[in-house]
Protein backbone atom coordinates (compact mmCIF):
# COMPACT_ATOMS: atom_id res chain seq x y z
CA UNK A 1 0.00 0.00 0.00
CA UNK A 2 1.48 3.31 -1.07
CA UNK A 3 0.88 6.79 0.26
CA UNK A 4 -2.08 7.54 -2.02
CA UNK A 5 -3.80 4.29 -0.98
CA UNK A 6 -3.39 5.17 2.70
CA UNK A 7 -4.89 8.63 2.21
CA UNK A 8 -7.78 7.21 0.17
CA UNK A 9 -8.63 4.62 2.83
CA UNK A 10 -8.41 7.27 5.56
CA UNK A 11 -10.82 9.47 3.57
CA UNK A 12 -13.31 6.59 3.21
CA UNK A 13 -13.08 5.83 6.94
CA UNK A 14 -13.63 9.50 7.75
CA UNK A 15 -16.67 9.70 5.46
CA UNK A 16 -18.10 6.51 6.99
CA UNK A 17 -17.64 7.94 10.50
CA UNK A 18 -19.40 11.26 9.80
CA UNK A 19 -22.14 9.86 7.54
CA UNK A 20 -23.96 8.41 10.57
CA UNK A 21 -24.23 11.77 12.35
CA UNK A 22 -27.20 13.95 11.49
CA UNK A 23 -25.41 17.19 12.43
CA UNK A 24 -22.44 16.32 10.21
CA UNK A 25 -24.71 15.62 7.25
CA UNK A 26 -26.55 18.88 7.92
CA UNK A 27 -23.28 20.88 7.95
CA UNK A 28 -22.08 19.09 4.83
CA UNK A 29 -25.30 19.95 2.99
CA UNK A 30 -24.97 23.59 4.13
CA UNK A 31 -21.37 23.71 2.97
CA UNK A 32 -22.30 22.33 -0.46
CA UNK A 33 -24.95 24.99 -0.91
CA UNK A 34 -22.79 27.81 0.52
CA UNK A 35 -21.67 30.76 -1.58
CA UNK A 36 -18.17 30.68 -2.99
CA UNK A 37 -16.01 29.32 -5.75
CA UNK A 38 -13.55 26.52 -6.28
CA UNK A 39 -10.99 25.75 -8.96
CA UNK A 40 -8.55 22.85 -9.45
CA UNK A 41 -5.91 22.97 -12.17
CA UNK A 42 -3.23 20.41 -13.01
CA UNK A 43 -0.45 20.96 -15.53
CA UNK A 44 1.30 17.99 -17.18
CA UNK A 45 4.05 17.88 -19.76
CA UNK A 46 3.30 15.70 -22.80
CA UNK A 47 6.66 14.72 -24.28
CA UNK A 48 7.02 13.37 -27.82
CA UNK A 49 10.37 11.63 -28.27
CA UNK A 50 12.06 11.32 -31.65
CA UNK A 51 12.54 7.58 -31.97
CA UNK A 52 15.14 7.91 -34.74
CA UNK A 53 18.13 8.70 -32.50
CA UNK A 54 17.15 5.93 -30.07
CA UNK A 55 17.00 3.44 -32.95
CA UNK A 56 20.35 4.64 -34.35
CA UNK A 57 22.07 4.31 -30.97
CA UNK A 58 20.60 0.83 -30.40
CA UNK A 59 21.90 -0.27 -33.79
CA UNK A 60 25.31 1.29 -33.20
CA UNK A 61 25.67 -0.28 -29.73
CA UNK A 62 25.47 -3.75 -31.26
CA UNK A 63 28.51 -2.92 -33.43
CA UNK A 64 30.31 -1.38 -30.44
CA UNK A 65 29.72 -4.52 -28.38
CA UNK A 66 31.21 -6.70 -31.14
CA UNK A 67 34.16 -4.31 -31.56
CA UNK A 68 34.91 -4.48 -27.82
CA UNK A 69 34.87 -8.30 -27.96
CA UNK A 70 37.62 -8.19 -30.61
CA UNK A 71 39.96 -6.89 -27.86
CA UNK A 72 42.40 -5.31 -30.27
CA UNK A 73 45.85 -4.97 -28.78
CA UNK A 74 49.43 -4.16 -29.69
CA UNK A 75 52.03 -6.81 -28.70
CA UNK A 76 55.64 -5.76 -28.47
CA UNK A 77 58.73 -7.69 -27.36
CA UNK A 78 61.31 -6.59 -24.86
CA UNK A 79 64.46 -8.80 -24.98
CA UNK A 80 67.65 -8.63 -22.90
CA UNK A 81 70.56 -10.82 -21.83
CA UNK A 82 70.42 -11.60 -18.10
CA UNK A 83 72.37 -13.99 -15.80
CA UNK A 84 71.21 -17.55 -15.98
CA UNK A 85 70.07 -17.61 -12.33
CA UNK A 86 67.49 -14.84 -13.08
CA UNK A 87 65.95 -16.57 -16.09
CA UNK A 88 62.31 -17.57 -15.43
CA UNK A 89 61.47 -19.26 -18.74
CA UNK A 90 63.28 -20.19 -21.96
CA UNK A 91 61.74 -19.60 -25.39
CA UNK A 92 62.67 -20.38 -28.99
CA UNK A 93 64.23 -16.92 -29.29
CA UNK A 94 66.54 -17.75 -26.36
CA UNK A 95 67.85 -20.84 -28.11
CA UNK A 96 68.36 -19.02 -31.41
CA UNK A 97 70.22 -16.20 -29.68
CA UNK A 98 72.43 -18.66 -27.80
CA UNK A 99 73.24 -20.47 -31.09
CA UNK A 100 74.47 -17.15 -32.53
CA UNK A 101 76.35 -16.12 -29.38
CA UNK A 102 78.27 -19.14 -28.18
CA UNK A 103 80.56 -16.84 -26.17
CA UNK A 104 77.87 -16.84 -23.47
CA UNK A 105 78.99 -20.45 -22.70
CA UNK A 106 82.22 -20.04 -20.70
CA UNK A 107 82.34 -23.40 -18.87
CA UNK A 108 82.05 -26.92 -20.31
CA UNK A 109 81.97 -30.01 -18.06
CA UNK A 110 82.26 -33.40 -19.66
CA UNK A 111 79.23 -35.58 -19.25
CA UNK A 112 77.02 -32.65 -18.21
CA UNK A 113 74.60 -30.39 -20.06
CA UNK A 114 75.79 -27.11 -21.47
CA UNK A 115 74.85 -24.30 -19.10
CA UNK A 116 75.58 -20.78 -20.30
CA UNK A 117 76.44 -18.00 -17.86
CA UNK A 118 73.88 -15.64 -19.45
CA UNK A 119 70.81 -16.15 -21.56
CA UNK A 120 68.64 -13.99 -23.79
CA UNK A 121 65.02 -13.75 -22.63
CA UNK A 122 62.08 -12.15 -24.38
CA UNK A 123 59.15 -10.51 -22.54
CA UNK A 124 56.07 -9.94 -24.65
CA UNK A 125 53.73 -7.18 -23.43
CA UNK A 126 50.19 -6.43 -24.58
CA UNK A 127 49.01 -2.82 -24.95
CA UNK A 128 45.22 -2.41 -25.22
CA UNK A 129 45.38 1.38 -25.56
CA UNK A 130 45.49 1.25 -29.33
CA UNK A 131 43.86 4.00 -31.40
CA UNK A 132 40.76 1.97 -32.23
CA UNK A 133 40.04 1.15 -28.56
CA UNK A 134 40.59 4.78 -27.59
CA UNK A 135 38.07 5.73 -30.30
CA UNK A 136 35.52 3.33 -28.81
CA UNK A 137 36.08 4.83 -25.35
CA UNK A 138 35.60 8.36 -26.67
CA UNK A 139 32.44 7.32 -28.53
CA UNK A 140 30.97 5.66 -25.42
CA UNK A 141 31.67 8.80 -23.36
CA UNK A 142 29.93 10.92 -25.99
CA UNK A 143 26.96 8.55 -26.04
CA UNK A 144 26.76 8.53 -22.23
CA UNK A 145 26.55 12.33 -22.09
CA UNK A 146 24.21 12.50 -25.12
CA UNK A 147 21.69 10.03 -23.68
CA UNK A 148 21.98 11.14 -20.03
CA UNK A 149 21.13 14.77 -20.78
CA UNK A 150 18.02 13.88 -22.77
CA UNK A 151 16.96 11.02 -20.50
CA UNK A 152 17.09 13.12 -17.32
CA UNK A 153 15.37 16.10 -18.98
CA UNK A 154 12.56 13.93 -20.34
CA UNK A 155 12.08 12.20 -16.96
CA UNK A 156 12.02 15.54 -15.14
CA UNK A 157 9.42 16.97 -17.52
CA UNK A 158 7.09 14.00 -17.87
CA UNK A 159 7.15 12.83 -14.23
CA UNK A 160 6.61 16.27 -12.72
CA UNK A 161 3.22 17.06 -11.18
CA UNK A 162 2.09 20.70 -10.89
CA UNK A 163 -1.21 21.16 -9.11
CA UNK A 164 -3.08 24.17 -7.79
CA UNK A 165 -6.37 24.65 -5.97
CA UNK A 166 -8.24 27.74 -4.83
CA UNK A 167 -11.36 27.59 -2.66
CA UNK A 168 -13.49 30.40 -1.21
CA UNK A 169 -16.52 29.46 0.94
CA UNK A 170 -18.92 31.54 3.07
CA UNK A 171 -21.39 29.50 5.11
CA UNK A 172 -23.79 30.73 7.79
CA UNK A 173 -26.64 29.10 9.64
CA UNK A 174 -27.42 26.74 12.50
CA UNK A 175 -25.73 29.07 14.96
CA UNK A 176 -22.38 29.31 13.15
CA UNK A 177 -20.69 31.41 10.46
CA UNK A 178 -17.76 29.92 8.56
CA UNK A 179 -15.51 31.73 6.08
CA UNK A 180 -12.79 29.54 4.64
CA UNK A 181 -10.13 30.28 2.05
CA UNK A 182 -7.69 27.69 0.68
CA UNK A 183 -4.91 28.52 -1.77
CA UNK A 184 -2.79 25.47 -2.59
CA UNK A 185 0.13 25.13 -4.98
CA UNK A 186 2.14 21.89 -5.20
CA UNK A 187 4.97 20.49 -7.29
CA UNK A 188 6.05 16.84 -7.14
CA UNK A 189 9.07 15.41 -8.91
CA UNK A 190 9.33 11.80 -10.04
CA UNK A 191 5.68 11.12 -9.28
CA UNK A 192 5.03 7.33 -9.29
CA UNK A 193 1.62 7.60 -10.99
CA UNK A 194 2.91 9.83 -13.79
CA UNK A 195 5.96 7.62 -14.16
CA UNK A 196 3.78 4.53 -14.59
CA UNK A 197 1.21 6.19 -16.90
CA UNK A 198 3.66 8.12 -19.05
CA UNK A 199 2.70 7.97 -22.77
CA UNK A 200 6.40 7.82 -23.65
CA UNK A 201 7.16 5.08 -21.12
CA UNK A 202 8.25 2.57 -23.79
CA UNK A 203 10.83 4.94 -25.29
CA UNK A 204 12.00 6.01 -21.82
CA UNK A 205 12.59 2.35 -20.90
CA UNK A 206 14.62 1.93 -24.09
CA UNK A 207 16.68 4.99 -23.16
CA UNK A 208 17.25 3.54 -19.71
CA UNK A 209 18.43 0.25 -21.25
CA UNK A 210 20.73 2.16 -23.64
CA UNK A 211 22.26 4.11 -20.77
CA UNK A 212 22.81 0.96 -18.71
CA UNK A 213 24.43 -0.77 -21.71
CA UNK A 214 26.79 2.20 -22.24
CA UNK A 215 27.82 2.17 -18.59
CA UNK A 216 28.34 -1.59 -18.73
CA UNK A 217 30.60 -1.22 -21.80
CA UNK A 218 32.62 1.51 -20.07
CA UNK A 219 33.12 -0.82 -17.09
CA UNK A 220 34.77 -3.57 -19.19
CA UNK A 221 38.50 -4.11 -18.58
CA UNK A 222 39.29 -3.14 -22.22
CA UNK A 223 37.57 0.29 -21.87
CA UNK A 224 39.05 0.87 -18.40
CA UNK A 225 42.51 0.27 -19.90
CA UNK A 226 41.75 2.64 -22.79
CA UNK A 227 40.44 5.25 -20.37
CA UNK A 228 43.76 5.46 -18.50
CA UNK A 229 45.39 7.34 -21.38
CA UNK A 230 44.48 10.73 -22.82
CA UNK A 231 41.09 10.79 -24.55
CA UNK A 232 40.98 11.38 -28.26
CA UNK A 233 39.73 14.71 -29.57
CA UNK A 234 37.86 15.32 -32.84
CA UNK A 235 38.46 15.06 -35.69
CA UNK A 236 39.30 11.36 -35.69
CA UNK A 237 41.78 9.66 -38.00
CA UNK A 238 40.06 6.92 -39.97
CA UNK A 239 42.60 4.13 -39.86
CA UNK A 240 42.37 1.01 -41.98
CA UNK A 241 40.62 -0.80 -39.14
CA UNK A 242 38.01 1.96 -38.83
CA UNK A 243 37.50 1.87 -42.61
CA UNK A 244 37.56 -1.88 -43.26
CA UNK A 245 36.38 -3.68 -40.12
CA UNK A 246 32.59 -4.02 -40.24
CA UNK A 247 32.10 -3.55 -36.48
CA UNK A 248 34.25 -0.43 -36.33
CA UNK A 249 32.57 0.89 -39.49
CA UNK A 250 29.22 0.69 -37.66
CA UNK A 251 30.73 2.51 -34.67
CA UNK A 252 32.08 5.25 -36.97
CA UNK A 253 28.63 5.69 -38.55
CA UNK A 254 27.11 6.13 -35.09
CA UNK A 255 29.86 8.64 -34.20
CA UNK A 256 29.15 10.68 -37.34
CA UNK A 257 25.41 10.62 -36.57
CA UNK A 258 25.87 11.77 -32.96
CA UNK A 259 28.31 14.55 -33.90
CA UNK A 260 25.97 15.88 -36.61
CA UNK A 261 22.79 15.66 -34.47
CA UNK A 262 21.55 19.16 -33.60
CA UNK A 263 18.01 18.80 -32.21
CA UNK A 264 16.88 18.14 -28.65
CA UNK A 265 15.49 14.77 -29.61
CA UNK A 266 12.07 15.50 -28.13
CA UNK A 267 9.28 18.06 -28.09
CA UNK A 268 7.20 19.10 -25.08
CA UNK A 269 3.63 20.36 -24.86
CA UNK A 270 1.87 21.46 -21.68
CA UNK A 271 -1.53 19.92 -20.95
CA UNK A 272 -3.61 22.08 -18.58
CA UNK A 273 -6.58 20.31 -17.00
CA UNK A 274 -8.95 22.63 -15.08
CA UNK A 275 -12.00 21.76 -12.97
CA UNK A 276 -14.10 24.88 -12.59
CA UNK A 277 -16.65 24.67 -11.05
CA UNK A 278 -16.23 21.57 -8.85
CA UNK A 279 -17.91 18.32 -9.83
CA UNK A 280 -20.37 16.80 -7.34
CA UNK A 281 -17.96 14.18 -6.00
CA UNK A 282 -15.13 16.70 -5.66
CA UNK A 283 -17.45 19.22 -3.99
CA UNK A 284 -18.51 16.58 -1.43
CA UNK A 285 -14.89 15.67 -0.66
CA UNK A 286 -13.90 19.32 -0.31
CA UNK A 287 -16.87 20.03 1.96
CA UNK A 288 -15.75 17.25 4.31
CA UNK A 289 -12.17 18.55 4.25
CA UNK A 290 -13.32 22.11 4.97
CA UNK A 291 -15.44 20.92 7.90
CA UNK A 292 -12.50 18.86 9.16
CA UNK A 293 -10.28 21.97 9.08
CA UNK A 294 -12.97 23.84 11.03
CA UNK A 295 -13.06 21.02 13.61
CA UNK A 296 -9.27 20.97 13.99
CA UNK A 297 -9.29 24.71 14.66
CA UNK A 298 -12.09 24.24 17.22
CA UNK A 299 -10.38 21.22 18.85
CA UNK A 300 -6.90 22.72 19.25
CA UNK A 301 -8.17 26.23 19.95
CA UNK A 302 -10.19 25.02 22.96
CA UNK A 303 -7.76 22.19 23.86
CA UNK A 304 -10.44 19.47 23.76
CA UNK A 305 -8.09 16.53 23.17
CA UNK A 306 -8.49 14.88 26.58
CA UNK A 307 -12.28 15.29 26.68
CA UNK A 308 -12.77 13.96 23.16
CA UNK A 309 -10.52 10.97 23.90
CA UNK A 310 -12.45 10.16 27.08
CA UNK A 311 -15.78 10.41 25.22
CA UNK A 312 -14.49 8.11 22.48
CA UNK A 313 -13.31 5.50 25.01
CA UNK A 314 -16.69 5.67 26.76
CA UNK A 315 -18.52 5.10 23.47
CA UNK A 316 -16.22 2.19 22.64
CA UNK A 317 -16.89 0.55 26.02
CA UNK A 318 -20.63 0.98 25.59
CA UNK A 319 -20.43 -0.48 22.11
CA UNK A 320 -18.48 -3.52 23.33
CA UNK A 321 -20.89 -4.08 26.19
CA UNK A 322 -23.83 -3.85 23.79
CA UNK A 323 -22.17 -6.40 21.53
CA UNK A 324 -21.55 -8.74 24.48
CA UNK A 325 -25.15 -8.40 25.57
CA UNK A 326 -26.34 -9.10 22.05
CA UNK A 327 -24.09 -12.17 21.79
CA UNK A 328 -25.30 -13.40 25.17
CA UNK A 329 -28.90 -13.07 24.05
CA UNK A 330 -28.04 -14.91 20.85
CA UNK A 331 -26.37 -17.66 22.86
CA UNK A 332 -29.44 -17.97 25.12
CA UNK A 333 -31.64 -18.14 22.03
CA UNK A 334 -29.41 -20.88 20.61
CA UNK A 335 -29.61 -22.79 23.89
CA UNK A 336 -33.40 -22.72 23.77
CA UNK A 337 -33.35 -23.83 20.16
CA UNK A 338 -30.95 -26.64 21.13
CA UNK A 339 -33.40 -27.78 23.81
CA UNK A 340 -36.10 -27.80 21.18
CA UNK A 341 -33.63 -29.63 18.91
CA UNK A 342 -33.94 -27.00 16.19
CA UNK A 343 -30.13 -26.81 15.83
CA UNK A 344 -27.32 -29.28 16.27
CA UNK A 345 -25.02 -29.49 19.25
CA UNK A 346 -21.97 -28.67 17.08
CA UNK A 347 -23.51 -25.34 15.97
CA UNK A 348 -24.32 -24.46 19.58
CA UNK A 349 -20.77 -25.36 20.68
CA UNK A 350 -19.30 -23.25 17.88
CA UNK A 351 -21.32 -20.20 18.95
CA UNK A 352 -20.43 -20.91 22.55
CA UNK A 353 -16.73 -20.95 21.69
CA UNK A 354 -17.04 -17.59 19.88
CA UNK A 355 -18.77 -16.14 22.96
CA UNK A 356 -16.08 -17.53 25.20
CA UNK A 357 -13.36 -15.98 23.07
CA UNK A 358 -15.14 -12.62 23.17
CA UNK A 359 -15.52 -12.89 26.94
CA UNK A 360 -11.89 -13.93 27.25
CA UNK A 361 -10.87 -10.84 25.24
CA UNK A 362 -12.89 -8.64 27.60
CA UNK A 363 -11.44 -10.51 30.58
CA UNK A 364 -7.93 -9.82 29.29
CA UNK A 365 -8.82 -6.14 29.28
CA UNK A 366 -10.10 -6.20 32.87
CA UNK A 367 -6.66 -5.82 34.60
CA UNK A 368 -5.85 -2.78 32.52
CA UNK A 369 -9.34 -1.39 33.20
CA UNK A 370 -8.88 -2.02 36.94
CA UNK A 371 -5.55 -0.20 36.81
CA UNK A 372 -7.17 2.69 34.99
CA UNK A 373 -9.98 2.80 37.58
CA UNK A 374 -7.45 2.77 40.42
CA UNK A 375 -5.45 5.49 38.71
CA UNK A 376 -8.60 7.54 38.22
CA UNK A 377 -9.61 7.00 41.89
CA UNK A 378 -6.14 7.99 43.05
CA UNK A 379 -6.15 11.01 40.77
CA UNK A 380 -9.67 11.90 41.98
CA UNK A 381 -8.62 11.62 45.64
CA UNK A 382 -5.52 13.70 44.98
CA UNK A 383 -7.67 16.17 43.09
CA UNK A 384 -10.13 16.38 46.01
CA UNK A 385 -7.27 17.04 48.43
CA UNK A 386 -5.91 19.69 46.07
CA UNK A 387 -9.38 21.24 45.82
CA UNK A 388 -9.66 21.35 49.63
CA UNK A 389 -6.23 22.95 49.94
CA UNK A 390 -7.07 25.44 47.21
CA UNK A 391 -10.41 26.23 48.87
CA UNK A 392 -8.64 27.06 52.14
CA UNK A 393 -6.06 29.12 50.29
CA UNK A 394 -8.84 30.96 48.42
CA UNK A 395 -10.63 31.78 51.71
CA UNK A 396 -7.37 32.98 53.24
CA UNK A 397 -6.62 35.06 50.15
CA UNK A 398 -10.14 36.53 50.24
CA UNK A 399 -9.66 37.59 53.90
CA UNK A 400 -6.28 39.12 53.07
CA UNK A 401 -7.81 40.86 50.03
CA UNK A 402 -10.60 42.31 52.25
CA UNK A 403 -8.10 43.65 54.80
CA UNK A 404 -5.90 44.99 52.02
CA UNK A 405 -8.91 46.70 50.41
CA UNK A 406 -9.85 48.40 53.72
CA UNK A 407 -6.28 49.56 54.27
CA UNK A 408 -6.08 50.73 50.68
CA UNK A 409 -9.35 52.71 51.04
CA UNK A 410 -8.08 54.44 54.21
CA UNK A 411 -4.76 55.22 52.60
CA UNK A 412 -6.47 56.60 49.51
CA UNK A 413 -8.69 58.90 51.64
CA UNK A 414 -5.71 60.25 53.58
CA UNK A 415 -3.72 60.71 50.37
CA UNK A 416 -6.65 62.58 48.79
CA UNK A 417 -6.83 64.98 51.78
CA UNK A 418 -3.09 65.62 51.62
CA UNK A 419 -3.30 66.13 47.88
CA UNK A 420 -6.10 68.69 48.16
CA UNK A 421 -4.19 70.72 50.82
CA UNK A 422 -0.94 70.65 48.84
CA UNK A 423 -2.84 71.55 45.67
CA UNK A 424 -4.39 74.67 47.27
CA UNK A 425 -1.01 75.81 48.66
CA UNK A 426 0.67 75.27 45.30
CA UNK A 427 -2.07 77.22 43.48
CA UNK A 428 -1.63 80.24 45.88
CA UNK A 429 2.13 80.17 45.43
CA UNK A 430 1.75 79.90 41.66
CA UNK A 431 -0.58 82.94 41.55
CA UNK A 432 1.86 85.02 43.65
CA UNK A 433 4.87 84.04 41.49
CA UNK A 434 2.88 84.70 38.29
CA UNK A 435 2.01 88.26 39.50
CA UNK A 436 5.63 89.04 40.42
CA UNK A 437 6.96 87.67 37.17
CA UNK A 438 4.38 89.64 35.15
CA UNK A 439 5.32 92.94 36.82
CA UNK A 440 9.06 92.31 36.36
CA UNK A 441 8.49 91.31 32.74
CA UNK A 442 6.52 94.51 31.99
CA UNK A 443 9.30 96.71 33.45
CA UNK A 444 12.01 94.89 31.49
CA UNK A 445 9.97 95.07 28.28
CA UNK A 446 9.52 98.89 28.65
CA UNK A 447 13.23 99.37 29.24
CA UNK A 448 14.10 97.15 26.25
CA UNK A 449 11.69 99.09 24.02
CA UNK A 450 13.27 102.46 24.97
CA UNK A 451 16.77 101.12 24.42
CA UNK A 452 15.76 99.65 21.06
CA UNK A 453 14.26 102.99 19.93
CA UNK A 454 17.48 104.88 20.81
CA UNK A 455 19.62 102.34 18.96
CA UNK A 456 17.26 102.45 15.95
CA UNK A 457 17.60 106.26 15.68
CA UNK A 458 21.38 106.08 15.98
CA UNK A 459 21.63 103.29 13.39
CA UNK A 460 19.30 105.15 11.01
CA UNK A 461 21.52 108.28 11.00
CA UNK A 462 24.65 106.19 10.54
CA UNK A 463 23.06 104.22 7.68
CA UNK A 464 21.95 107.43 5.91
CA UNK A 465 25.50 108.86 6.17
CA UNK A 466 26.98 105.60 4.82
CA UNK A 467 24.48 105.49 1.92
CA UNK A 468 25.38 109.11 0.99
CA UNK A 469 29.10 108.31 0.99
CA UNK A 470 28.45 105.13 -0.98
CA UNK A 471 26.46 107.08 -3.58
CA UNK A 472 29.27 109.62 -3.93
CA UNK A 473 31.84 106.82 -4.29
CA UNK A 474 29.74 105.05 -6.92
CA UNK A 475 29.48 108.29 -8.94
CA UNK A 476 33.22 108.80 -8.67
CA UNK A 477 33.76 105.19 -9.76
CA UNK A 478 31.50 105.70 -12.78
CA UNK A 479 33.43 108.78 -13.81
CA UNK A 480 36.77 106.97 -13.40
CA UNK A 481 35.44 103.98 -15.34
CA UNK A 482 34.24 106.24 -18.19
CA UNK A 483 37.60 108.04 -18.26
CA UNK A 484 39.41 104.70 -18.37
CA UNK A 485 37.22 103.51 -21.25
CA UNK A 486 37.89 106.72 -23.19
CA UNK A 487 41.61 106.46 -22.56
CA UNK A 488 41.61 102.81 -23.57
CA UNK A 489 39.74 103.62 -26.78
CA UNK A 490 42.12 106.50 -27.57
CA UNK A 491 45.09 104.25 -26.88
CA UNK A 492 43.71 101.55 -29.20
CA UNK A 493 42.99 104.18 -31.88
CA UNK A 494 46.50 105.57 -31.59
CA UNK A 495 48.03 102.10 -31.76
CA UNK A 496 45.83 101.31 -34.76
CA UNK A 497 46.80 104.53 -36.52
CA UNK A 498 50.43 103.86 -35.71
CA UNK A 499 50.19 100.36 -37.11
CA UNK A 500 48.32 101.68 -40.18
CA UNK A 501 51.05 104.29 -40.77
CA UNK A 502 53.72 101.62 -40.47
CA UNK A 503 51.77 99.37 -42.83
CA UNK A 504 51.42 102.19 -45.37
CA UNK A 505 55.13 102.81 -45.24
CA UNK A 506 55.91 99.10 -45.30
CA UNK A 507 57.74 99.24 -41.98
CA UNK A 508 55.93 96.20 -40.48
CA UNK A 509 58.47 93.41 -40.19
CA UNK A 510 57.81 89.71 -40.57
CA UNK A 511 58.69 89.16 -36.90
CA UNK A 512 56.00 91.67 -35.86
CA UNK A 513 53.47 89.98 -38.14
CA UNK A 514 54.46 86.58 -36.70
CA UNK A 515 54.12 87.94 -33.16
CA UNK A 516 50.68 89.34 -33.98
CA UNK A 517 49.47 85.86 -35.03
CA UNK A 518 49.59 84.73 -31.40
CA UNK A 519 46.17 84.54 -29.75
CA UNK A 520 46.66 87.33 -27.19
CA UNK A 521 48.30 89.65 -29.75
CA UNK A 522 45.66 88.91 -32.33
CA UNK A 523 42.90 89.60 -29.79
CA UNK A 524 44.52 93.00 -29.06
CA UNK A 525 44.77 93.64 -32.80
CA UNK A 526 41.04 92.91 -33.20
CA UNK A 527 40.21 95.35 -30.39
CA UNK A 528 42.39 98.00 -32.03
CA UNK A 529 40.64 97.32 -35.34
CA UNK A 530 37.24 97.71 -33.73
CA UNK A 531 38.29 100.98 -32.07
CA UNK A 532 39.78 102.31 -35.33
CA UNK A 533 36.68 101.30 -37.30
CA UNK A 534 34.55 103.07 -34.74
CA UNK A 535 36.66 106.20 -35.07
CA UNK A 536 36.51 105.90 -38.84
CA UNK A 537 32.73 105.64 -38.79
CA UNK A 538 32.39 108.73 -36.52
CA UNK A 539 34.82 110.76 -38.71
CA UNK A 540 33.08 109.62 -41.90
CA UNK A 541 29.74 110.63 -40.43
CA UNK A 542 31.06 114.14 -39.66
CA UNK A 543 32.69 114.33 -43.07
CA UNK A 544 29.42 113.44 -44.84
CA UNK A 545 27.63 116.14 -42.81
CA UNK A 546 30.22 118.78 -43.91
CA UNK A 547 30.01 117.64 -47.53
CA UNK A 548 26.21 117.98 -47.56
CA UNK A 549 26.52 121.45 -45.95
CA UNK A 550 29.08 122.58 -48.52
CA UNK A 551 26.90 121.31 -51.38
CA UNK A 552 23.88 123.21 -50.05
CA UNK A 553 25.90 126.41 -49.72
CA UNK A 554 27.17 125.98 -53.28
CA UNK A 555 23.64 125.54 -54.67
CA UNK A 556 22.50 128.66 -52.82
CA UNK A 557 25.34 130.73 -54.18
CA UNK A 558 24.66 129.51 -57.76
CA UNK A 559 20.97 130.29 -57.37
CA UNK A 560 21.71 133.86 -56.35
CA UNK A 561 23.93 134.42 -59.36
CA UNK A 562 21.45 132.81 -61.83
CA UNK A 563 23.94 130.27 -62.89
CA UNK A 564 23.52 126.58 -62.68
Amino acid sequence: MNQSDAYYRALLAYRAAVSSQRECLRDQSAMLSAEGSGTVSVTRAICTVDEEWIREIETGLSFIEKAIKEERQHIYSNGEVIPIEKVKHVSKDSVEHLARHSDLITRVHEGEDLIPDKLYTVERLSDYAVYENRFLYMLLCYLRDFVTIRYQKILDLTNRYNGAMRVERHMSGFGRALNISIDLSETRRDDPYLREHNPAKGLIDRMDLILKSILAFLATPLMESAGKVAMLKPPITKTNVLKMDNNFKGAVRLYDYIIAYEGDGYTVEEDLHTIDPFRDDLAEDMAEVELLISFLTYRHGLDLGAELKAAMEKDENERRMAELKKKTEQLESLRRRLERKEISTEEYVLQLEKQVRALQHEADRLPSLYREVEEHQTAEQSLAESVADLTGQIEQLNEEARRSEEAHTTAMYEAEQRFQGEKAAMEDEARRQRTELSEAHDAERAEWAAQAERERVEHKDACEELLRKLSEQEGEMERIRATCDEMTAEKQILEARLMAQKAMKGDVSAEEIEAMTEKASFDDLEKELEAFVGLYERVWKETKRKIRKDLLNLKYIKGQSGKR
